[in-house]
């Protein structure tokens, strides 16, 4: 009680905690973000519309899981964590709980579910991007991470763009022709960005014998 007042009043060292503190599993992390949707969804009243007089009535527990997202989120990307499949776990729950975020009729109340959208699209392009240089482009395809952010991008009406096209130049390689020049490595990065774009991508893999 006495370090969470400290906190309280100041700021800096409650980062600084939060920074020492050991990370949770991602399962855990997951639930405690559920929980925060929950008491969301709980705060709806009966009858719930996407009025103004909703979203007042819902904002404060909508802004402690945006922020709570905020939180969790970088103590799973790089560097934090170099183990990518660990980060697109948590950020695939993640992205779960920001398709669910309210739509408001209202354009100055739907900023939150966009920015929200934005902030997790770049997290996912950073831990992609991270996990290519280590040669890992073949495990995010062989893996279904592709797909699986396909599906989000698909979900989300196209607004995952920045994850996508750091997906598509991970995975454009695979089941590509080696040979082929720069023009037809840009032309099949192109087509994979438009079906992952899609939610359709699919690539075969070669096995046995060349």
């Amino acid at each position: 009680m006495v370090l969470q007042t400290i906190c309280e009043r100041q700021p800096e060292i409650g980062e600084e905690v939060v920074k020492s503190a050991p990370r949770p599993p991602v399962e855990r992390a997951l639930q405690v973000l559920n929980e925060y949707q929950t008491r969301l969804q709980e705060a709806f009243p009966y009858g719930s519309s996407s009025s103004d007089y909703t979203y007042f009535r819902v904002k404060q527990p909508l802004l402690a899981l945006l922020d709570a997202i905020a939180d969790f989120t970088p103590q799973y990307l790089p560097p934090n964590e170099i183990q990518a499949a660990i980060s697109l776990q948590f950020l695939d729950g993640a992205t779960k709980l920001v398709h669910d975020l309210p739509d408001w009729e209202s354009q100055g109340s739907r900023h939150h579910k966009e920015n929200a959208y934005d902030e997790i699209s770049k997290a996912w392009a950073l831990v992609i991007t991270e996990a290519s240089k280590k040669g890992a482009g073949f495990a995010l395809h062989s893996d279904g991470w592709d797909q699986t952010l396909a599906k989000h991008n698909q979900q989300s009406g196209g607004r995952l763009h920045t994850a996508i096209s750091a997906m598509a130049s991970s995975v454009g390689w695979v089941g590509g022709n080696p040979n082929s020049g720069a023009s037809g490595t840009s032309s099949n990065t192109t087509s994979i960005l438009e079906q992952l774009m899609a939610g359709n991508y699919t690539s075969s893999v070669r096995v046995g014998p060349w």
